[in-house]
């Protein structure tokens, strides 16, 4: 959910991000972005569905309203972490999934909370052909749990900043590809690309790339000894759909 006008996220600005986060300064901007759900209302302050247009004079079918508690999934069709600094035997070390799933809550006015599960993972340039999570089916990644937070990048332009739940430094996920151990940390910005912002939608949709705020580290012994952590990015399109047929939008 947000603006169509997309902004090119960059490490540094993941990194800028993430100082502001641990400052407890969610936005730089006096007003905050937030969720909103438009619900059918006689004598509204909207005329239709997407609560984009005022009726005035309470004569409007549609009020937005808090949209704390909604919940939604999301999917994607492919997905890849790409680490451009970790080589193996001079071949690349990125992982990759043909899809994933989430499951997330609106916990606040401008958070989510989510747990992603990716499937059929592999590392295609070292013919490793199943990166898995303990505990998970041969091939299956899954997340700790995250949430994402709404940040204004500028008048117009919203971004949404995935970490670990609760942050304190706890990785995002941590699988098996082979003989290798993967722990991934850090952060990831994703350019919210639909709908347009103070517009409601049934879906929505958050693009990740060219960010390198996420950090790899990798052991070939167990855990015992580390290498990195390299620099990495996630790329992929998320689409969100709201459950109970739910049109949810973004507002400053």
């Amino acid at each position: 959910m947000g603006g169509r006008r997309r902004i090119r996220v960059t490490g540094l600005w993941a990194a800028v991000v993430f100082a502001i986060a641990g400052f407890g300064a969610a936005s730089a901007h006096a007003q905050e972005a937030s969720y909103f759900q438009c619900a059918k209302q006689r004598g509204g302050e909207y005329t239709e569905n997407a609560c984009a247009t005022r009726a005035g004079n309470g004569r409007g079918e549609f009020e937005r309203e808090d949209a704390v508690g909604a919940g939604y999934t999301s999917n994607t069709t492919k997905v890849v972490i790409s680490t451009p600094g970790l080589t193996l035997n001079g071949r690349p070390v990125n992982v990759s999934c043909k899809q994933t799933k989430a499951v997330g809550t609106i916990v606040a006015l401008n958070r989510t909370e989510e747990v992603i599960t990716f499937q059929m993972c592999e590392i295609p340039e070292q013919g490793i052909k199943y990166c898995t999570s303990e505990g998970r089916p041969l091939g299956a990644l899954e997340t700790n749990p995250l949430e994402a937070e709404l940040v204004e990048v500028s008048a117009q332009e919203i971004g949404s900043v995935l970490t670990a739940q609760g942050g304190g430094g706890e990785p995002l996920a941590e699988f098996t590809c082979g003989r290798l151990l993967f722990r991934l940390r850090g952060l990831t910005v994703g350019e919210l690309a639909g709908p347009e912002l103070e517009h409601a939608s049934r879906t929505s949709t958050v693009v990740f790339e060219r960010d390198l705020g996420l950090a790899t580290e990798v052991s070939s012994d167990g855990g015992t000894t580390w290498l990195g952590p390299f620099a990495s990015e996630l790329n992929t399109t998320v689409t969100s759909r709201f459950r109970h047929s739910l049109r949810l939008g973004i507002e400053l």
